[in-house]
């Protein structure tokens, strides 16, 4: 069991990170470019090193929170005990809360907690599958195409309050205009590609 389980759990990590790198890559495929950037010879390294830096940026919040809500996950079926680290989740959340971030707002917080609590359930669901691969674990783990498009549909709602409460609070430190727009179209657009891989078209 925890030798299966192991690999289960490296294979949910392996998957979110390589959907950090597509999100980071759909992102700045949707980004318009400066028409001087058509001048600069290697013009493709920018876009390398530019995409490098990006991708560890978001993996120091949305992959950080992500591997927590894995490991905690990976406790519960290890355990066979779901809820068990309930608790220690919501420590290390606040933990990350005090130590990392610099939006004050307890709406913010108590949208991350859902967040987080929906992707728990979700990975608890995939490691009890006793499949190895990550389509496979999907097609196993719901029971059907709708079931799963539920959950990617209610996650991305929770998103999108996140992504609404940060922007109310950073009016006077604007991200990248149209940067949260071509996120969540990123988001949806890889979403989309594995429920077709894994139960079809509609």
């Amino acid at each position: 069991m925890s030798k299966a389980l192991n690999k289960r759990y490296s294979e949910l990590l392996e998957q979110e990170k390589r959907f950090i790198k597509r999100v980071v890559y759909f992102i700045h495929a949707y980004t318009p470019r400066p028409w001087w950037r058509a001048f600069i010879p290697f013009n493709f390294l920018i876009d390398y090193f530019s995409r490098k830096k990006d991708a560890r940026a978001f993996s120091d919040s949305h992959l950080y929170l992500k591997q927590i809500a894995l490991s905690m996950a990976y406790k519960d079926a290890e355990s066979g005990n779901p809820g068990q680290s309930d608790s220690e989740m919501q420590a290390q959340l606040r933990d990350y809360w005090m130590h990392m971030q610099k939006i004050e707002s307890r709406e913010l917080y108590e949208h991350l907690q859902q967040w987080m609590a929906m992707l728990k359930k979700h990975y608890l669901k995939l490691l009890l599958v006793q499949e190895r691969y990550y389509i496979l674990l999907l097609q196993k783990a719901y029971s059907s195409r709708q079931e799963y498009k539920t959950f990617l549909t209610e996650l991305a709602g929770v998103e999108e309050k996140i992504d609404q409460t940060i922007l109310d609070h950073q009016k006077d430190k604007a991200l990248p205009a149209g940067y949260i727009q071509r996120k969540q179209k990123a988001f949806q657009e890889i979403r989309e590609r594995n429920l077709r891989e894994a139960f079809g078209e509609e």
